[in-house]
């Protein structure tokens, strides 16, 4: 028999000594609580965690986009890189009324102005979302909401939009000054043949961002945080002809999960020998909970304690050796 076996089967026992001790002794059953609330709290088996991951990347703007805003300008001097030539640096900074740029317009299309974001080279690996925090100053008696478009490089068509969660405005600023908001928006994920959400459409796009109505608003600070996915090896994907860059990033893929996977596998015998010292000393702590209870049972004779408290010692004495065995690695789970 193993000794998890015998453990098992002491729990067994000790549950149904303790059914006859609740009949024999109503509202005594604290003990057996704090043994299975132990039990309960006991740590989460580990999985084995060698599965897709999730990156992500913080873009801020570099360079003016298509759209001028309709006022650019820095309060304390053009030291902050905010000008009216220079009107990306006056959202690039989080530096709330020093630097700024408004829009304004008849409609929502004249009041878009754009921003240049990075370039970067991060592999063609799926977007899931994008996140833009953002600083904003209502400069009318209308609370607006405020929305940030993406196009890809050299091209006009937005290839995805965050907007602001609903219930959320740019506030009057007299009253609220300048406010930290979100916008956020959700892409799919399509198949990979299908270019058209692989987070590389980022890399040098022209961010557009405009209200929702007419009315004036400035913004102080944008930065825009894109998660993506991190896809493993793919036995599917096949390079035809001489393309060298295919088979080298597929040879270079296998070579970094296989050391994802061996790191993996260390990982998770860590987790599950943290499990299983996790489990055994909450056994422990739930058998020292429960013991106590025979030790001193209410109003047994002193003869009948004393031959209570010598079997449940030796019952302890020998359940600490297991442990003890479990613990070093010389007994049976």
């Amino acid at each position: 028999m193993s000794d998890s076996t015998f453990l098992l089967k002491c729990v067994i026992v000790l549950a149904l000594l303790f059914i006859l001790v609740a009949a024999l002794y109503p509202g005594e059953e604290g003990p057996w609580d704090d043994f299975t609330t132990a039990l309960s709290d006991a740590p989460v088996f580990p999985t084995f965690g060698f599965t897709a991951s999730e990156a992500s990347l913080t873009l801020i703007p570099v360079a003016n986009g298509t759209n001028p805003p309709t006022t650019a300008f820095a309060e304390f001097g053009s030291g902050s890189g905010c000008s009216t030539a220079q009107w990306w640096g006056c959202i690039a900074t989080q530096d709330s009324g020093d630097s700024y740029a408004s829009n304004s317009g008849i409609n929502e299309a004249q009041s878009a102005f754009s921003v240049k974001l990075p370039t970067f080279g991060v592999g063609d690996f799926h977007i899931l979302n994008v996140t833009v925090e953002f600083q904003c100053y209502g400069n009318s008696g209308t609370p607006v909401r405020a929305n940030f478009g993406f196009n890809a490089t050299n091209d006009t068509s937005q290839f995805g939009t965050a907007f602001m969660p609903g219930g959320e405005f740019c506030l009057i600023g007299t009253t609220n000054g300048w406010q930290n908001k979100t916008a956020y928006f959700i892409f799919d994920i399509p198949p990979l043949e299908i270019p058209g959400q692989l987070v590389s459409l980022f890399s040098g796009s022209e961010m557009l961002i405009s209200n929702e109505d007419s009315v004036d608003l400035f913004f102080s600070f944008t930065k825009i945080t894109v998660v993506y996915l991190i896809e493993h090896f793919s036995a599917d994907v096949v390079c035809g002809g001489f393309d060298v860059g295919c088979v080298l990033n597929q040879f270079f893929t296998w070579v970094a999960d296989f050391a994802l996977f061996l790191v993996s596998i260390l990982i998770f015998v860590a987790e599950f020998f943290m499990f299983v010292l996790g489990v055994l000393y909450a056994i422990t702590i739930g058998f020292v909970a429960t013991f106590t209870f025979f030790f001193s049972l209410p109003g047994a004779p002193a003869e009948a304690q004393a031959i209570i408290s010598a079997l449940f010692l030796g019952i302890v004495a020998f359940m600490s050796f297991i442990l003890i065995k479990v613990v070093r690695g010389t007994g049976s789970i």
